[in-house]
C-alpha cells in the first residue's frame, strides 16, 4: 500500500485520513503518519496542528490513550496561539474527550465549560453549540441521559442556523435519542420522521442506521412491537451494508447486539405464526385457486417446476401447444418429454438460472404438437417459498415463429430500399425537427465528405453560416398541406469546398408533431452554377468588350482626326502664306503645334499601354525601387509642362522609401496622375508630392490646387474608358484612358488607388505600393 500512497499529494492523504478516522482509525493513522512523512519543512509548519490532531484522535478512538495525549496537547497549543476558532474548539473537544477517557471526568468537564464561556464573550456562536453538544455526549456516554437531555433542550433550532447540515441531524438524533431513554415520548414521531427524512436526503448510511435505531427504540418503548421488530430488521440490514462497504470490529460488535435483539423478534415470530397458521393456509388456498385461474387467461403457455426439475404445473395454453391430449406432464423431468439434445439444453439453462437467480431468456427451435417447427423464446425466472428460499423455476413462452418471418420480410424489404437509396445519385436524408440527421445515404455522404455515420449530426453543420436562417425558415415553412418545398443552398464539405445544391423538402408525419419528421432530396447542382456563372461572366466580357471597341474607335475617329486635322490646316497656313503672319502668329501657331502634339504623343501612350493591358501582353517585372527616384524621373519628362502654366512641383517623398513594384508601369501611374494635376491646376498654383510608410505598404500622395471633382464623377473616374475627359484650366483636352490604366497598374502591383476631392478646392490622389514581395507571404 505504501508504494500507492507515496504518488500522492500531503493534502489529498489528510483528506483520505479525515475521512475515515471513524470507521478505520488504524487505516487513517497509516495515512495521517505517511502525510506527515512526505510533508517539506513548508507543509511540516503550515499542517503541524492538523497532524497532531489526527494522529491523537486516532491513538484516542484506538483506546491507547497513553500515545494519544502528547499529540492531542500539541494540537490544542498550536491552534491556541494561531487563534484558530474552529481548529480551536475540535482540539479542545478533543482534549475534553482524553481526559474523560483517562478517567478524568470533571477536568473534561471544566474544560467544555471554559469553551462554552470564551466562545459566549467573542460571540462565536459555532463554538458554544458544539461545546454543548459534545458536553451532551459525554453525559450520554455515562447513562446520564437526563443531563444530556436538559443540555441539548436548551439549544432552539435557531441556534443551529450557519453550522453543516451534518451536525444539525446528529444534533437531532442524539436529542431523540436522549428524549426516548428518559421515556419523554409525547410528539416524538414528528421529529423521528424528520431525521429519517434528512438523512434519506444526504444519503449517509450511519445518520439512516441511527434513524432507524431511534425508531426501534422509540416503538420498543410503547410496546408497539411489530413495527420495532421492523426497524429493528431496516437496522440490521443497513448495518450489515455499512459492514460491507466499510470493515470494522465497531461495527462488527454491534451487529452482535442487533443478532441477540433477532433472535427475540424470531420467537416472537414464531409464537404468533402458530396463531396465524390456519388462517394462512386458507389464504393459500385461495391464493393458488386465484394464481392457476389467472395463468389460465394468460394466452402464452406457462409451466413451473421444483429446484429438481420436476415439473408442478401447467397452464391451459401449455396443454394446448405442447400436450394436445396427451397424458399429464406432472412430477416429470425435462428428459422424459423432450429429445435428449433439447433437455439438455434446458437443463443446462435452468442450472445457470439457478445459479445466478435472475430474470434468464432463452431462444431455440421445438416441433410443437401441430408437428411443424416453431421459434420460441423462454423467459425464466426463480420463484421463492415463504421463506425467501428458491422453490423452483417458472417459465413463460413466447411463441415468435411469425414475427421472425415478419421481421425478416421488412430486413428484406429494407435492404432492398437501402439499396436502391443508395444507388441514387442524389443525397438523400431525414431530418428530425431541430435539424439532427437521422438517415443519410452514401451520396449524401460522399457529397460532404464525411467519413462515418452522419446519423445525429445537424444538417445545419453543412449549411454556409450566413444562408442557415433561411434554409431552417424552409423547414418550419413544410407541412402537410405542402407536399414538397423547394431551395437552393450552399453547404460546405468537410474539406471546406463549397457545393451549391438544390434541395427538395417534405414532410413525414407519424400523427404526433413530436414525432414529425422531414425528408429531403438533395440535388449537387454546382457544375450547372459554375456553368451558369461562367457564362453570366462571358456575356459581361463580351460587354466589355464591345464597350471597348466602340470607345477605341471613338478615340481614334474623334481624339485623333482633331489634333491632326489641327496639324494639317497649320502646315497648310504657313506653307502658303507664311508671310501674312507676324512673328507672334507664328509663335502662336507653333504653340498651338506644340500642344496638340503633346496631347498626340499621351494620346497614343497610353493607347498603347492599354491595348497590351487589354491583351494581357505587359507582364509584372517586379523589384524593389525608390519610390522618390522614379518620381524625379517622371519630373524631368514632364518638366516642359509644368513650366509653361509656371506650377510648381513640391516633392516631399521621402528617399528611404523602397517599395517592391513595377517600375515602368508604376512610372505610368506617376505621369498619368502628375499630368492631371498639372492640367487640373491654376497658373502659378502648386502640386504638393508626399509619401507615408505603413507596416505593410507606402503611401503615396499627389495633392493639387485646380479645380476639383464633382461628387457624382469621383465614383466612375477609374471605372471604364467611357468616361469623358473634362477641359484643364487651359483648355487642355485628356484621353479618358490615364486613370483607367493607373487603376489597373496599381492592382497589378497588389495596391489600391482612391482620390479625395472638393470642387474648386482641388484634389488628392493616393496610391499604395507593397513594400515586400507579397509572393513570400
Amino acid at each position: 500500500m505504501s508504494n500507492i500512497l507515496a504518488v500522492e499529494d500531503v493534502r489529498s492523504l489528510i483528506n483520505k485520513a479525515q475521512s475515515i478516522i471513524n470507521f478505520a482509525p488504524e487505516l487513517s493513522l497509516k495515512y495521517i503518519l505517511l502525510a506527515e512523512k512526505q510533508a517539506d519543512k513548508n507543509a511540516q509548519k503550515e499542517y503541524f496542528g492538523i497532524f497532531n490532531k489526527i494522529i491523537g484522535e486516532c491513538f484516542l478512538l484506538l483506546e491507547d490513550y497513553e500515545s494519544a495525549g502528547p499529540y492531542i496537547f500539541k494540537a490544542e497549543n498550536f491552534f491556541n496561539i494561531n487563534d484558530n476558532p474552529i481548529e480551536t474548539i475540535e482540539s479542545k473537544i478533543l482534549l475534553a474527550n482524553w481526559y474523560n477517557k483517562t478517567g478524568d471526568k470533571n477536568k473534561a468537564i471544566e474544560i467544555f465549560n471554559q469553551m462554552i464561556i470564551s466562545s459566549t464573550a467573542i460571540g462565536f456562536n459555532e463554538g458554544v453549540i458544539r461545546s454543548l453538544y459534545h458536553m451532551s455526549i459525554l453525559y450520554i456516554g455515562e447513562g446520564n441521559f437526563y443531563d444530556a437531555k436538559e443540555i441539548l433542550g436548551a439549544i432552539n433550532s435557531d441556534d443551529l442556523d450557519g453550522l453543516t447540515k451534518d451536525f444539525i441531524i446528529n444534533f437531532k438524533l442524539r436529542k431523540v435519542h436522549s428524549l426516548i431513554k428518559c421515556n419523554e415520548v409525547s410528539n416524538l414521531e414528528s421529529l423521528l420522521a424528520e431525521c429519517l427524512d434528512e438523512s434519506l436526503r444526504l444519503k449517509d448510511s450511519n445518520l439512516i442506521k441511527k434513524s432507524y435505531e431511534n425508531y426501534y427504540a422509540y416503538y420498543k418503548l410503547i410496546d408497539d412491537t411489530d413495527k420495532a421488530f421492523y426497524y429493528l430488521e431496516k437496522t440490521y440490514n443497513i448495518a450489515e451494508e455499512i459492514i460491507n462497504d466499510v470493515p470494522h470490529a465497531k461495527i462488527a460488535k454491534l451487529l452482535t447486539q442487533y443478532e441477540v435483539d433477532k433472535k427475540e423478534q424470531i420467537i416472537y415470530d414464531a409464537n404468533k405464526k402458530n396463531k396465524e397458521l390456519e388462517e394462512a393456509n386458507s389464504i393459500i388456498r385461495k391464493q393458488k385457486l386465484l394464481l392457476e385461474t389467472i395463468l389460465d387467461t394468460i394466452p402464452n403457455p406457462i409451466y413451473y417446476k421444483d429446484v429438481k426439475g420436476k415439473y408442478l404445473g401447467f397452464n391451459r395454453s401449455w396443454n394446448e401447444t405442447f400436450n394436445k391430449g396427451q397424458a399429464s406432464k406432472l412430477s416429470k423431468t425435462v428428459h422424459e418429454i423432450s429429445t435428449d439434445f433439447d433437455a439438455l439444453k434446458f437443463e443446462e439453462h435452468d442450472q445457470d438460472l439457478l445459479y445466478n437467480k435472475h430474470l434468464m431468456k432463452l431462444e431455440t427451435k421445438m416441433v410443437l404438437s401441430d408437428n411443424k417447427e416453431h421459434d420460441l423464446i423462454f423467459y425464466k425466472d426463480v420463484f421463492r417459498d415463504e421463506k425467501g428460499a428458491v422453490a423452483g423455476i417458472i417459465g413463460v413462452i413466447n411463441d415468435v415463429t411469425e414475427l421472425k418471418q415478419i421481421s425478416q420480410e421488412i430486413k428484406r424489404a429494407n435492404n432492398f430500399l437501402s439499396a436502391i437509396v443508395n444507388l441514387a445519385p442524389v443525397g438523400i436524408c431525414i431530418l428530425t425537427k431541430t435539424g439532427k440527421i437521422n438517415y443519410a445515404n452514401n451520396y449524401l455522404r460522399d457529397l460532404m465528405y464525411y467519413d462515418g455515420n452522419l446519423n445525429d449530426i445537424s444538417i445545419y453543420n453543412f449549411v454556409v453560416d450566413t444562408e442557415i436562417a433561411e434554409f431552417k425558415s424552409k423547414l418550419l415553412d413544410v407541412n402537410p398541406n405542402k407536399e414538397v418545398i423547394e431551395t437552393e443552398v450552399r453547404m460546405t464539405s468537410t474539406e471546406g469546398t463549397i457545393v451549391y445544391v438544390n434541395v427538395l423538402i417534405s414532410l413525414l408525419s407519424l400523427g404526433s408533431q413530436d414525432d414529425d419528421f422531414y425528408l429531403c432530396v438533395i440535388n449537387n447542382i454546382t457544375d450547372r452554377k459554375i456553368y451558369d456563372e461562367s457564362l453570366r461572366r462571358s456575356e459581361n466580357e463580351l460587354k466589355e468588350a464591345n464597350s471597348t471597341k466602340d470607345r477605341l474607335f471613338a478615340i481614334i475617329a474623334h481624339d485623333l482626326r482633331g489634333p491632326i486635322g489641327n496639324f494639317r490646316e497649320i502646315f497648310r497656313l504657313l506653307a502658303t502664306n507664311r508671310k501674312i503672319f507676324s512673328v507672334e502668329e507664328q509663335t502662336s501657331l507653333m504653340e498651338e503645334l506644340h500642344k496638340s502634339a503633346d496631347y498626340t504623343f499621351d494620346l497614343l501612350e497610353n493607347l498603347l499601354q492599354w491595348s497590351r493591358n487589354q491583351r494581357d501582353e505587359l507582364k509584372l517585372v517586379a523589384n524593389f525601387h525608390s519610390i522618390y527616384d522614379v518620381f524625379q524621373l517622371v519630373c524631368r519628362e514632364l518638366k516642359g509642362v509644368y513650366d509653361t502654366k509656371k506650377i510648381s512641383i513640391v516633392n516631399q517623398i521621402k528617399v528611404p522609401h523602397i517599395g517592391f513594384f513595377d517600375k515602368n508601369m508604376i512610372s505610368v501611374v506617376l505621369r498619368n496622375l502628375m499630368s492631371n494635376a498639372v492640367k487640373f491646376s491654376y497658373p502659378n498654383s502648386q502640386v504638393l508630392v508626399s509619401s507615408i510608410k505603413h507596416e505593410d505598404y507606402i503611401e503615396v500622395i499627389i495633392a493639387d490646387q485646380g479645380i476639383g471633382i464633382e461628387k457624382d464623377d469621383i465614383e466612375k473616374i477609374f471605372s471604364s474608358i467611357d468616361n469623358k475627359s473634362s477641359l484643364g484650366t487651359a483648355r487642355e483636352r485628356g484621353t479618358g484612358l490615364g486613370l483607367v490604366l493607373c487603376k489597373s497598374f496599381v492592382e497589378k502591383n497588389s495596391g489600391n488607388i482612391w482620390v479625395e476631392s472638393e470642387v474648386g478646392k482641388g484634389s488628392t490622389f493616393h496610391f499604395t505600393i507593397p513594400i515586400e514581395n507579397n509572393a513570400n507571404h
